[in-house]
């Protein structure tokens, strides 16, 4: 195939792809959602193995200085093993201390809505019914100004 050709032609094809897609856009929606659906596990199984890679290097270094009987592999898997302990750990804590923090939170915020509706109610009534008159009058205005 000549090479002056080529450019064009993938243009052409690029051009076709992009409008048989944007004709079939459902389609390719539910495509790309059933790949992100697949890829999703791969993908937090490598951020959780990026996340927990710094701490378990760390224990490592300093459980190799600390037993030198022990092989490469079981000072791997205690420092491993340590590491999970303590990111359970620090996640039950937070738990713990959110959780009920959490909960007063919201039930002070309900306390508060419930005290003050009526005074919102209120407020909102007569503040939409001067916006009513209000445009109202200015529809009038502009119906007799008009004639």
């Amino acid at each position: 195939m000549d090479k002056s050709y080529k450019k064009p032609l993938l243009l052409i094809t690029f051009g076709v792809i992009l409008f048989a897609a944007f004709n079939n856009l459902n389609y390719v929606a539910n495509f790309l959602k059933s790949c992100i659906g697949l890829l999703s596990p791969i993908l937090s199984g490598l951020l959780l193995a990026f996340v927990l890679s710094v701490p378990v290097r760390g224990l490592a270094k300093r459980l190799r200085r600390k037993l030198t009987k022990a092989t490469d592999r079981q000072i791997d898997m205690i420092s491993l093993l340590l590491t999970l302990i303590c990111v359970i750990a620090i996640i039950a804590l937070l738990c713990v201390i959110a959780i009920p923090q959490l909960t007063a939170s919201v039930k002070s915020i309900a306390a508060l809505v419930q005290e003050k509706w009526p005074d919102w109610v209120g407020l909102l009534q007569r503040n939409c019914r001067h916006i009513l008159l209000r445009s109202i009058g200015n529809l009038f205005c502009k119906a007799f100004r008009a004639k």
